[in-house]
């Protein structure tokens, strides 16, 4: 008898180039020294969220690679310029992140890849679609430090970056030597 497989954590998102990662650890330096505790992503961490899939088996990870090629094959490569950064609260804290100018491609994009997950049977979060970049987690700022402060301090420097996605990947969210990693999967190249 077969083994089940064991459920995996999934997602689907765009990847950022190491040019626009290298600036971004530069606002997150910003933010831990803003900060009395900060978690900054991993610079291969930093990723855009398209779609969160939650724990999936076997069949709903085959569902999710169908979705990621049927997207793919009918949207075409998208350009993110960094915007400003913003917060979200989370109990007591912070997560930190930086937005991503207005783009009607990528709301394109993100629109047609919850169709195709909907088609196929996933739930989905119904909340709106923030285009963002988490930056650090668990943030808790210096007692004379204001929110407003830590964003200023984040514009100044992050300079004008403007990315061009070429693929989307279905990724992991797992431990690796208890270091939360997300490792992508599946990815497909999206239309010229």
């Amino acid at each position: 008898m077969d083994e089940p497989v064991p459920k995996r954590r999934l997602f689907i998102a765009l990847r950022f180039p190491e040019t626009t990662r290298q600036t971004l650890v530069k606002a997150e330096d910003t933010v831990v020294a803003f900060a009395d505790k900060a978690r900054p992503m991993l610079p291969q961490n930093l990723h855009l969220t398209l779609a969160f899939l939650g724990m999936q088996d076997e069949q709903g990870y085959n569902r999710a690679c169908e979705a990621l090629k049927a997207t793919a094959a009918q949207c075409h490569t998208v350009k993110s310029t960094l915007g400003e950064p913003g917060v979200f609260p989370c109990h007591h804290q912070l997560i930190v992140w930086e937005g991503l100018e207005k783009n009607e491609n990528l709301k394109h994009l993100q629109s047609h890849l919850t169709e195709e997950l909907t088609q196929r049977g996933f739930v989905l979060e119904q909340r709106p679609f923030v285009p963002h970049i988490t930056l650090a987690r668990s943030v808790r700022l210096k007692k004379d430090q204001s929110v407003e402060e830590l964003k200023q301090r984040i514009s100044a420097v992050l300079k004008p970056d403007q990315s061009t996605h070429t693929h989307l990947y279905l990724m992991l969210s797992h431990r690796v030597d208890n270091v939360l990693t997300y490792t992508p999967l599946v990815s497909e190249p999206l239309l010229d």
